[in-house]
């Protein structure tokens, strides 16, 4: 049996549900080390140095409050009870309030409600706290903030006036005023960090994949290795990569990390393509539209001549399956194909005065005819 002229060992023993520990944890952290204003302390010198706190760590297994917990009991000034819905089924929680009541420190009981009400279909107090009498708890969820660690922060500062008598108001105006020296460190504190993270990313060096957007992809480039993609990251930085067909992604490695989401020069030139020199914004994914030049493999000019004669075929028809052409009086055979009809080659089925007609010399195996670039008129002899 504690001497009742000894000084208490602990301010404050807290009950709880061990579900409740989170909210245990917080509320032991803040009051252990909660610092006086130091207005408050010349005031009122006899305050504790620190409110010293005993919190069980363990549940208890045999469900029988040992010695060691009565005498824990026994030397804390205070018990504060973590109230929630959860804490009235603890039969650890009721056996802790029974044993502090037995020895008539009913009044040196204070519920700390952290969720439901004590008069509400959401009960939180424990029966044992009501065989208390009228006991005034401390209600998280009635402080007014939009947050919860503000509300609890408010519910901390109040226990803490109860617990010395001390007024709340003036507690909470100089708590209020750390607090917002803290955020605005604690935002500083993030901003730099903020900007040294993005300073680190931004040095990181990444790699670019270029997809070509080509509607007409089927048709070839120049198979010279001459088509190129180029990147310009300043004068003395012009990355260029051989771009072989236009269905491939094209890759940029190691691009240094400041050119991220800025914006960038790239230039294409390939055989079949409108010349491109765009400014893009850099990424570690581009789209690059493609605009095909519609003569490189549209133009088809030749004059059609008799194999035995060697002599000019008018009235020759050409039939390329999505269009049929007839050479002039000089046999000549002229005619634009739309892009969207456009190929490497075109098979064609050729005809004179209802007769059919083959090359001479076939192409690709058969009667095959290709786009001429060149404006010279190109030459070939057909015969039966």
């Amino acid at each position: 049996m504690r001497n009742k002229m000894e000084p208490y060992k602990f301010f404050v023993f807290i009950s709880y549900r061990h579900t409740d520990i989170k909210a245990a944890r917080w509320l032991q952290l803040l009051l252990e080390t909660y610092s006086f204003p130091v207005a408050i302390r010349q005031r009122k010198p006899d305050l504790p140095k620190r409110i010293k706190v005993f919190r069980d760590k363990d549940e208890l297994t045999s469900g029988i409050l040992d010695e060691e917990i009565q005498k824990k009991l026994d030397e804390s000034k205070y018990l504060v009870v973590i109230c929630s819905p959860e804490a009235v089924k603890s039969k650890y929680v009721g056996d802790e309030i029974a044993y502090f009541r037995s020895k008539g420190r009913e009044r040196q009981i204070i519920p700390f409600i952290i969720k439901g009400k004590p008069n509400s279909a959401e009960v939180c107090y424990h029966p044992e706290l009501k065989k208390c009498g009228e006991l005034l708890g401390i209600e998280v969820r009635e402080e007014e903030s939009a947050f919860h660690a503000i509300r609890f922060h408010k519910a901390f500062i109040r226990l803490v006036g109860r617990l010395l008598d001390l007024d709340f108001g003036e507690l909470w105006n100089r708590r209020r005023h750390l607090l917002i020296k803290l955020s605005s460190a604690a935002v500083l504190v993030l901003a730099a960090i903020g900007v040294l993270l993005f300073k680190t990313v931004r040095a990181r060096p990444f790699d670019v994949s270029v997809q070509l957007q080509d509607a007409y992809s089927h048709l070839s480039l120049s198979q010279t290795h001459t088509d190129s993609l180029y990147l310009y990251l300043g004068d003395e930085d012009v990355r260029s990569t051989v771009v072989l067909d236009t269905d491939s992604a094209v890759d940029f490695r190691n691009i240094p990390g400041k050119f991220k989401d800025e914006p960038v020069k790239m230039s294409f030139r390939a055989y079949g393509f409108e010349p491109l020199d765009t400014v893009i914004r850099l990424g570690q994914s581009v789209d690059l539209p493609l605009v095909r030049d519609s003569s490189t493999y549209g133009h088809i000019r030749y004059q059609i001549r008799s194999n035995a004669t060697d002599t000019p075929l008018s009235g020759v028809t050409i039939d390329f399956g999505f269009a049929q052409v007839t050479t002039d009086e000089q046999g000549v055979l002229d005619v634009q194909i739309p892009l969207e009809h456009q190929q490497a080659y075109y098979p064609v089925v050729i005809s004179r005065g209802g007769e059919e007609y083959h090359l001479t010399y076939p192409y690709r195996g058969g009667d095959c005819l290709a786009a001429i670039e060149s404006e010279s008129l190109q030459i070939i002899y057909i015969q039966q």
